[in-house]
């Protein structure tokens, strides 16, 4: 009997110690995965955070999810100001409403859409009103099933000034 009691014994701490060092493996495994999570949480806010450019992410609701410090310079609007708010109220001219409406009920079903995959110039206003043209890049994600878009904008005044002295100088 006591030989079967200390081989019950032996067997159960046995089992007790392959669970442990199972534990512990996950606790270890766990570690290097919050570790490598907060190194590209931290990537991720270093290179939207320093980017001359505005980086924005319009969710399937078609409002602002992701607002960087380069879109409040170039908007004038703070991201508690923007977030969870219609992107296109907030920064498009209103002539140019009938056709997004048109193109982003497309978006949202499919993920497709006209500019989508595609560098763009448009128009945009900041916080005053102030209208002034932009390069738009385009892309799409999908995040829990549902289309988001992500662009990525580029204030074009001065650029489009020279182009335009450079008209009216070749007219000349």
């Amino acid at each position: 009997d006591d030989m079967q009691a200390d081989f019950l014994t032996e067997s159960i701490f046995e089992e007790i110690q392959t669970t442990a060092d199972t534990f512990s493996k996950m606790k270890e495994s766990l570690i290097n995965y919050r570790d490598t999570l907060s190194e590209k949480e931290e990537i991720h806010r270093a290179i939207t955070s320093t980017a001359n450019d505005a980086i924005v992410m319009m969710d399937d609701r078609l409002c602002v999810s992701f607002w960087n410090p380069a879109a409040q310079r170039m908007f004038g609007y703070s991201s508690g100001e923007v977030l969870g708010r219609d992107l296109h109220q907030l920064l498009a001219p209103s002539s140019y409403f009938p056709r997004y409406s048109k193109g982003l009920s497309i978006f949202r079903e499919s993920g497709e859409g006209e500019f989508i995959g595609k560098t763009i110039e448009l128009t945009a206003h900041d916080k005053e009103g102030e209208e002034f043209p932009v390069e738009i890049s385009l892309s799409k994600l999908k995040i829990k099933g549902k289309w988001h878009a992500l662009a990525i904008m580029r204030d074009i005044t001065e650029r489009v000034n020279s182009e335009n002295i450079k008209k009216r100088l070749a007219h000349d």
